[in-house]
C-alpha cells in the first residue's frame, strides 16, 4: 500500500489509478504552480457527471468514488471493475468514507443528508438528518465506533454508534478554526473565473475557463484535509473527556 494515488476530475468524469513510484521531474510552470508527471495504472469509467471523492478499502483492494451524478460506484482496485453502485441521494454526492473494518460505506451529500450503505449488499441501512446545507466532508474514527460530518452551514457533528445505532452529538468545534479555513479557501476561489480581460481572446478565455474548473476541484481538495485533521483532534478532546 502506499504505492498509488487516484485522481478523480471534472472534464472526463473518470477516476485515474497513477503510480507513485514512476513520477516525473517536478516542473515549475508560473507563480506558484508546478507540474508533474505520473504513471497512469488504470482507469475507472462509470460516471455520469463530475467526480468530487474518492477513498479505498483499508486493505486497497476496493476503490469507492462520490459524484455529482448523486451515485457512489465500488471498484475493484486490480481488475478496475464496478463492483456495484449506490443509489439514494438526491443531489451530488460531495464526500465519502469507508469504515476501517471495511463493513460500511459513509456517503455526504448537498441533499443535507449522510447515508450509510452496507458495502457487502450494497442496501441502505441508515440516512442521518442533522445538517441544514450541503455536507463537504465526512470521516470516520480509527474504531470505526464513531464518524464526523462537516457542512455548509459550519457545524460539524460527531455520530456514535450505540446499541447498533447511530446517534448524532454535537461536537462543539470552534466556528473560528472553520471560518479561517473557509477564509483561506474563499481568497484562493476568489481569483477564479474572472470575466474576460481585452487583452484575451475568446480562445483563450473559454482555456483558462477549463483550466480553473480544474484548479476549484484541486482547491477543494487541498482544504479537506485540514476540517479532517480538526476532527482528528476532536475526536481525542472527546474520548479524553468520556
Amino acid at each position: 500500500l502506499g504505492k498509488f494515488t487516484i485522481s478523480g476530475g471534472e472534464n472526463s468524469y473518470n477516476i485515474v489509478l497513477l503510480n507513485l513510484e514512476k513520477m516525473g521531474e517536478l516542473k515549475h510552470l508560473s507563480g506558484n504552480s508546478y507540474s508533474i508527471k505520473m504513471e497512469e495504472v488504470k482507469q475507472f469509467t462509470g460516471h455520469t457527471n463530475r467526480v468530487n471523492s474518492v477513498a479505498f478499502s483499508s486493505d486497497g483492494l476496493t476503490l469507492a468514488s462520490g459524484s455529482s451524478d448523486h451515485t457512489i460506484i465500488l471498484w475493484s482496485v486490480k481488475s478496475g471493475d464496478k463492483i456495484k453502485t449506490f443509489s439514494g441521494h438526491t443531489n451530488s454526492v460531495n464526500s465519502i468514507a469507508i469504515s476501517p473494518d471495511g463493513k460500511i460505506l459513509a456517503s455526504g451529500s448537498s441533499d443535507h443528508t449522510i447515508i450509510l450503505w452496507d458495502i457487502n449488499s450494497g442496501e441502505k441501512l441508515v440516512t442521518l438528518s442533522g445538517h441544514t446545507d450541503s455536507i463537504n466532508s465526512v470521516a470516520f474514527s480509527s474504531d470505526g465506533k464513531r464518524f464526523a460530518s462537516a457542512g455548509a452551514d459550519k457545524s460539524v457533528i460527531l455520530w456514535g454508534l450505540q446499541n447498533n445505532q447511530f446517534n448524532s452529538v454535537f461536537l462543539p468545534i470552534s466556528n473560528a478554526a472553520i471560518k479561517n479555513i473557509e477564509k483561506e479557501m474563499n481568497l484562493e476561489m476568489g481569483k477564479l473565473f474572472t470575466p474576460q480581460s481585452e487583452f484575451e481572446t475568446q480562445l483563450e478565455y473559454r482555456e483558462r475557463i477549463e483550466k480553473e474548473k480544474n484548479d476549484e476541484i484541486k482547491i477543494k481538495n487541498k482544504y479537506e484535509p485540514q476540517i479532517k485533521k480538526i476532527m482528528e483532534k476532536e475526536y481525542q478532546n472527546l474520548s479524553k473527556k468520556r
